[in-house]
């Protein structure tokens, strides 16, 4: 085959996987660069101690995922396993089932007209029946307390949004809440929520993938490397890369005919690439600070598998048991659990993995207080990151990609999904659309 153009992808998470492998079956030579001493982004995994391999962050996957889903047949063969899964919301001390009608008509905090009021508002805000400009125009949480009511608001959707949000929950848009509750409902199956996990964890996959960009003739994998500075050369029309080798601390120059960021744009920005002696800059984007705390347990702690913790003295907005979706044999006879949150980076200060481990214990002890906690943990892992999820508040706007594609220089990342929820699946289909693009 042969070679259209060389292309350099700055960031190996999933977004640049998926345009590496798009971009290499059409032709292209590409560079994947990629400063950390692994690919795959968040869906990274850390070894337990009984030395099995687990995600650092959870993951789950949808029935419809379609990008993940080619992705794992064409690389291993098969998709993965789908199961039902069961969720709850912790008030009050309370573990209440949250899985379909009949536990909402179950629950004791709202009443039957409340109930009703629930369902409708649902069923609107998951449709297409809301203009975008009231979905756009209209907080998450006072647009929830409009569509649902007081009370179903004060029960299940203002701890939940108080959860993830903090007091961002009235900056941000309603649209955020109707993509979410869109791909919800499309995982259902038979009424019943099917989620899915590739069997011997993401990493599986992502090997895979590895082996097959070292492998190709026309691919370049680049870990543990910096982009030092980026230059546009207008004589030969192509773009010059200072590059920094971690391993060996050897500095190099590449030139290619495209670039490629799949990166946060603050991270193209701080280039000052220059172009006609002038900066050119997307707009930046501020993001939550996500805290993921990885429990390697002896036995199982709960009955679901996702826990929504509507309790505000509680730290964390979540607690998933993955083993509830996955089997203990995956982990080599552990039960894995997680406890999850989000947080502004600009109001909140980045707290210790010891705090977080202190704040761990706590919210164990209020969430299950009939269990003996202390001999249930086998090990604690603290996993962090800056960049988990954009704030989409009402001054968010995408990073325009093609602002200078003139220029050969793109940039797509987490910011294009909206409205879509962060996901895997969603993270390689961006990834794939922009290749597609790249002529």
């Amino acid at each position: 085959m042969k070679i259209k153009k060389s292309i350099a992808i700055i960031g190996g998470g999933y977004t640049g996987i998926g345009a590496a492998i798009k971009l290499l079956d059409d032709g292209y030579e590409i560079y994947l660069i990629e400063k950390l001493d692994f690919i795959g982004g968040l869906g990274h995994t850390l070894t337990l101690s009984n030395g099995f391999q687990c995600e650092s962050y959870y993951h789950h996957f949808f029935t419809k995922d379609k990008y993940l889903l080619d992705l794992s047949r064409r690389f291993l063969n098969l998709k993965p396993s789908f199961v039902n899964t069961k969720m709850a919301i912790f008030q009050n001390g309370t573990n209440y089932p949250w899985n379909g009608l009949n536990d909402l008509f179950r629950f004791p905090l709202i009443n039957i007209f409340q109930k009703i009021r629930f369902i409708f508002a649902t069923v609107l805000l998951s449709s297409s029946f809301l203009k975008p400009n009231i979905l756009d125009k209209e907080s998450l949480s006072s647009g929830m307390l409009k569509l649902y009511g007081k009370k179903c608001f004060r029960y299940i959707w203002e701890p939940i949004l108080r959860g993830k949000f903090g007091e961002k929950s009235f900056d941000i848009p309603l649209r955020w809440m109707s993509g979410r509750l869109k791909q919800r409902l499309e995982s259902r199956v038979n009424g019943k929520e099917t989620l899915g996990f590739i069997p011997g964890s993401i990493q599986k996959l992502t090997n895979k993938v590895e082996k097959h960009l070292n492998k190709s003739e026309n691919s370049f994998l680049l870990k543990e490397t910096i982009v030092k500075s980026l230059a546009i050369d207008h004589k030969s029309q192509s773009i010059i890369i200072k590059i920094n080798s971690k391993k060996n601390n050897s500095i190099k120059e590449l030139k290619v005919d495209k670039v490629l960021f799949t990166t946060p744009s603050s991270v193209a920005n701080n280039l000052k690439i220059k172009d006609s002696n002038k900066n050119i800059s997307w707009n930046n984007h501020k993001y939550f600070r996500a805290y993921c705390i990885l429990l390697e347990l002896r036995e199982s702690l709960s009955d679901f598998y996702w826990t929504n913790i509507n309790d505000k003295n509680i730290f964390f907005c979540g607690y998933i048991e993955q083993t509830q979706l996955t089997g203990t044999e995956e982990y080599g006879g552990y039960h894995i659990g997680y406890l999850t949150k989000y947080v502004s980076k600009d109001q909140n200060k980045l707290l210790s993995k010891k705090k977080l481990i202190e704040l761990s214990y706590q919210s164990l002890y209020k969430l299950f207080p009939n269990r003996d906690i202390d001999s249930i943990i086998n090990n604690i892992h603290v996993s962090k990151s800056n960049f988990a999820q954009v704030v989409n508040d009402f001054n968010f706007r995408k990073v325009d990609t093609y602002k200078y594609a003139r220029k050969n220089i793109y940039v797509v990342n987490m910011s294009n999904l909206y409205p879509k929820e962060r996901s895997i699946n969603n993270a390689i289909e961006i990834g794939v659309n922009i290749a597609r693009k790249i002529k």
